[in-house]
């Protein structure tokens, strides 16, 4: 689905895909370890950060790092839009 929409080149294979998600993951897992002592909140900015501002993390995972950048944005669009949408539906509903 990822390679129809344009997030991963044809040319890369299943093999290149899996191989960049290892990375990643083995490169969270590490981020983790080091933090794991921290508050959430603290934790959650390293991995913002990382992801953004440290080449020795994103490089050479690019397709993985566009998929998992694209679920992070999305997700957190999807999350104010439902809060959006809850907090009208509450004043809509005691208008009527």
């Amino acid at each position: 689905m990822s390679r129809n929409v344009g997030q991963i080149e044809v040319s890369k294979t299943n093999e290149d895909i899996e191989e960049q998600y290892a990375k990643f993951s083995n490169r969270m897992v590490n981020l983790y370890d080091k933090m794991k002592s921290k508050d959430p909140e603290t934790i959650q900015l390293k991995v913002y950060t990382n992801t953004f501002k440290a080449p020795e993390f994103y490089m050479d995972i690019s397709e993985v790092m566009d998929m998992a950048l694209s679920s992070m944005v999305r997700t957190h669009c999807e999350a104010v839009v439902e809060g959006m949408g809850r907090i009208v539906n509450a004043h809509s509903s005691r208008r009527h």
